[in-house]
């Protein structure tokens, strides 16, 4: 697999999608907040540095499990 590491630091929005993911329920209400789903797609559709496509299928699964927590947080 190959990635830059920019791509996955700590700060960097799909970073901290896969931070979220594996963290699993430890994350909070606000942590999720602060996530722009679109924007995150787009970056993992289109991004800057050459990815993957293994990683890219993983950090939209873990887009899917950010956007199911955001929605279970609305109706829960």
């Amino acid at each position: 697999m190959f990635y830059s590491h920019q791509l996955l630091a700590r700060k960097a929005p799909l970073g901290q999608i896969w931070m979220t993911a594996t963290l699993g329920s430890k994350i909070k209400r606000r942590s999720l907040e602060i996530f722009d789903i679109h924007r995150i797609c787009e970056d993992i559709l289109n991004p800057s540095i050459p990815m993957a496509l293994r990683l890219s299928g993983i950090l939209m699964g873990d887009v899917v499990n950010v956007f199911k927590r955001k929605v279970d947080f609305l109706y829960g």
